[in-house]
């Protein structure tokens, strides 16, 4: 299970060259070059780090176990050596509240969700080596 060749869109090199603190979320049709462009990006991310001397840790969020499946033995391939994990969003989410013993509350108003979400950010990044708050979710991943 290889990539190809690549030689990117113009589309896709913008994305190479947005800035490398803020989180980059790809949405597309099937077959539109995500998984590519998701891969050439974090190594991109991850050599920009190195150069300053950080060991980056690589997040990548997906919808379900397959893409899952798909995509970790392309990043194993691509991102020799880095820190990364893929996660199927609804069980990091999962995790998330079980490890802060959040996981049996229901929340139906939403101030109080908001409150909570704070909270959560604020937690990570006070337990986080390098803490970044990358945007409303606030995980120390590129």
């Amino acid at each position: 299970m290889f990539l190809k060749q690549v030689n990117p869109t113009p589309e896709q090199r913008k994305i190479f060259f947005l800035n490398p603190n803020q989180p980059t979320l790809l949405s597309g049709r099937a077959g539109s070059g995500k998984t590519t462009t998701a891969i050439l990006r974090a190594k991109q991310l991850i050599n920009f780090y190195k150069r300053q001397g950080l060991e980056p840790r690589v997040g990548f969020f997906v919808f379900n176990n397959t893409l899952k499946n798909y995509l970790e033995p392309l990043a194993n391939i691509y991102l020799q050596g880095a820190n990364f994990e893929v996660w199927v969003i609804d069980k990091w989410c999962k995790n998330f509240l079980e490890t802060r013993g959040l996981l049996n509350y229901i929340i139906a108003d939403e101030s109080l969700c908001k409150f909570c979400l704070k909270q959560a950010i604020e937690a990570i990044k006070l337990s986080s080596r390098n803490p970044r708050l990358i945007n409303y979710l606030g995980y120390d991943f590129l």
